[in-house]
């Protein structure tokens, strides 16, 4: 990602070689993949911006500032913005520490704001990513609930057709129950028939 135009911008390995550039210098912008500022052998990078009003750093480790050069006139009143969470570790790095207090969190600068979108676009993505994965759970789970409920239909099909089988059964037990009452009391009148015909024999013999 290239900084917005209206910031000055030199390139920091050629820092050596951009005298007038860097003068005139008012903002730089150091990217998330610079690992270290050089030193005077090979080009100290901030050494003589008079002008340098604003460093905003996007590498949440601090990058390596060569030697005592490395900011050498940059004025008393450059502020360094850094991103979030990275302020103490600036700080107390060497020659950083130098800016002491004007070293400040990003999100409170909105030259930083607009000129370090990338974290932010990042960000975004991994949303982006985290959003469509949980769309294709959500629709792993309706897909779910569709046969699920397929399931459930089919079970309430066979809850019913048993039902309707208990229902059957109790039918059957109930006729069954009345046959067998009425075969009890069939066999209690021939029972008391029988007890009749016997006392009678008894009395007559």
């Amino acid at each position: 990602m290239s900084p917005p135009a209206k910031f000055a911008f030199f390139v920091i390995y050629a820092a050596n070689r951009c005298l007038i550039s860097k003068i005139l210098l008012s903002t730089s912008w150091i990217p998330s993949s610079v690992t270290t500022l050089g030193n005077s052998s090979n080009g100290a990078v901030f050494d003589d911006c008079h002008s340098l009003r604003t460093i905003i750093s996007l590498r949440a480790t601090v990058p390596t500032a060569g030697d005592n050069n490395t900011f050498r006139q940059v004025p008393s009143d450059c502020m360094v913005y850094v991103p979030e969470g990275s302020v103490d570790a600036y700080r107390a790095a060497a020659r950083w520490s130098d800016f002491g207090a004007r070293i400040v969190n990003g999100l409170e600068s909105p030259a930083y704001i607009s000129a370090a979108p990338q974290q932010a676009i990042d960000a975004l993505a991994g949303l982006k990513n985290t959003i469509a994965e949980l769309e294709d759970e959500i629709s792993d789970l309706k897909a779910d609930k569709v046969a699920l409920n397929t399931t459930i239909e089919g079970l309430e099909e066979e809850i019913s057709d048993l039902e309707g089988e208990i229902d059957d059964l109790n039918d059957i037990v109930s006729a069954k129950d009345i046959e067998i009452a009425g075969l009890s009391h069939k066999n209690m009148y021939s029972f008391l028939q029988f007890q009749k015909i016997f006392s009678f024999l008894d009395n007559f013999f």
